[in-house]
């Protein structure tokens, strides 16, 4: 069986392990198999300023407690990779702001042919369980960005959606907004369609996976890994500290930062020295 669990601002700290597995696997996904150059990092991670406390993350895991994908859900009233890079694609339907409508972002499976124990694929346990969790919170509509061959599902699906406004070619390919439209009714017609009823969405997946210890924050990762891009020099040393940061060993971890915040109060210093102004050295590390 596979299992969709749900993961928000209530317990990543307890799936923190996990969440960096899932950031590594989206690297692998979307920089080395896809191309995304604009996603190369020093920590071979994939964070964007949309994993941060108002996400929720779908993981697929096993039985084993493998993690096999994932999908991440935002709120519209919240910022939003359509809203902040995308808007020019919502043409015909304005970005909405609403927090009944949610935004779909960095769905993958690390396996597209993995199939679960029921014979479904892991992918179709992926969406339904999406679909069920969107449901159970009230969500009247999906929105997504996404290269025009997704169309083709949703034809496949009879799923009732939108064209936000004309699709649009980028370096990667061809993308479109899409607003999709969630009933009920919808998703029974899915399931129907699909011959999927099982039930594989865990609300408190704490019950029936084990902690997988880490010290991993990623809105933490992301700053670390923006201040490397711009200081190449440092990427070396600031990699292997990041990494011990993120040890289970609570000495090597706080001596990690201790080491990390020596080294940004030494750029400070040297900074100040030319323009008499000493920059939040304090935020670069820790926030």
């Amino acid at each position: 069986m596979c299992k969709i669990v749900v993961v928000n601002r209530e317990n990543r700290e307890y799936f923190s392990g996990y969440l960096e597995e899932m950031h590594s696997q989206r690297y692998d996904i979307y920089v080395k198999e896809r191309g995304w150059a604009a996603l190369e990092n020093p920590l071979g991670l994939d964070i964007d300023e949309y994993d941060n406390v108002f996400a929720t993350w779908l993981l697929a895991l096993s039985n084993e407690g493998e993690l096999l994908g994932a999908v991440r859900l935002v709120p519209t009233d919240c910022d939003t990779l359509l809203g902040d890079h995308f808007n020019h694609l919502a043409t015909e339907i304005p970005v909405p702001s609403d927090p009944d409508i949610w935004e779909i972002t960095r769905y993958y499976v690390k396996d597209k042919n993995l199939q679960a124990p029921d014979g479904h694929d892991i992918k179709r346990h992926l969406i339904v369980g999406m679909l069920e969790y969107a449901l159970l919170n009230k969500v009247k509509a999906l929105v997504v960005v996404s290269d025009t061959g997704f169309l083709r599902l949703l034809e496949m699906f009879k799923w009732p959606y939108e064209l936000m406004g004309l699709p649009q070619k980028y370096e990667e390919g061809e993308c479109v907004g899409i607003y999709i439209h969630l009933s009920e009714t919808m998703v029974e017609n899915h399931r129907t369609l699909t011959n999927f009823w099982n039930d594989s969405l865990t609300l408190h997946g704490e019950t029936y996976f084990s902690r997988r210890n880490s010290n991993f924050i990623a809105e933490q990762s992301r700053s670390l890994m923006l201040f490397a891009k711009q200081n190449k020099d440092l990427i070396q040393p600031m990699t292997t500290l990041i990494r011990r940061l993120q040890s289970n060993d609570a000495q090597i971890a706080a001596r990690a930062q201790m080491d990390l915040e020596a080294l940004f109060l030494g750029l400070a210093d040297d900074e100040q020295s030319l323009t008499h102004e000493r920059p939040p050295a304090s935020q670069l590390a820790l926030n």
